[in-house]
């Protein structure tokens, strides 16, 4: 038996990918807080991503960076780092701080506290 729980995440990144319409998002890249409050990098999240949202695209697109704002950020051209104004519920069997989250599945987007 699986147990699962929901956890909030802060959206720090995203990846796209290319369709027959155009660039589509792919997944939100998501980074813990750690008890000293520090944002570290948890993982990808791609189940329950609304792809062919254009809207948040283009707000996260607004909202670009040219780095990752979490610890232990992976380097790689095909994240587009954002800046962490919005906060993700995300459904999934275990993430802890330093690890990466299991399972995970996007619940729903909120504005960060």
């Amino acid at each position: 038996m699986k147990c699962f729980r929901t956890y909030r995440f802060d959206v720090i990144g995203f990846t796209t990918e290319l369709r027959d319409d155009g660039a589509a998002l792919a997944s939100l890249v998501l980074a813990g807080r750690t008890r000293n409050a520090e944002r570290v990098y948890a993982d990808r999240v791609e189940v329950g991503v609304p792809g062919r949202d254009r809207t948040l695209l283009n707000a996260l697109e607004s909202m670009t960076l040219t780095q990752a704002q979490a610890e232990r950020a992976p380097v790689t051209a095909s994240i587009t780092w954002v800046a962490p104004k919005l906060s993700a519920e995300v459904r999934c069997l275990a993430w802890e701080p330093g690890r990466y989250i299991r399972d995970g599945a996007l619940r729903g987007l909120a504005l960060a506290p």
